[in-house]
């Protein structure tokens, strides 16, 4: 197994996706914690991104509005990985994508600080200009 970048192996799960996710990241190597465990649930999105740039965590996330530009916080996020995963994926097979992807990601960091992450697909996007 290639060896693990620093960079993209500390992860802040959004509220938006299932609490079990961070026990199957964990399993799988990986640094997450769940933003409901750092007491973030229900908070704003920039108290989100702000505590994902103090603990240089990628925020994972389905919420496509937690990637923005125009808040000069989302500047200093180490990365964002956004689902494109439709709802009525199974939670189990949600996680796998997700675990699958980051996995990936961990072992070859991708150049530019966001992915989007569907079914069968990663793809990697410049950060947008604010």
């Amino acid at each position: 197994m290639a060896p693990v970048s620093p960079a993209w192996s500390r992860f802040l799960v959004d509220e938006d996706l299932p609490h079990s996710l961070v026990a199957d990241l964990r399993d799988a190597g990986l640094d997450a914690v769940h933003a409901v465990d750092v007491e973030l649930g229900g908070r704003p999105d920039a108290l989100v991104r702000e505590l994902a740039a103090a603990s240089s965590r990628i925020l994972v996330t389905r919420d496509v509005g937690m990637v923005a530009p125009r808040d000069p916080g989302s500047r200093s996020v180490p990365g964002f990985v956004l689902l494109r995963v439709p709802t009525a994926v199974l939670v189990a097979d949600l996680k796998v994508i997700i675990v699958r992807a980051l996995l990936s990601l961990s072992q070859a960091p991708p150049s530019d600080p966001i992915v989007v992450v569907e079914p069968g697909r990663v793809r990697v996007r410049r950060r947008p200009s604010p």
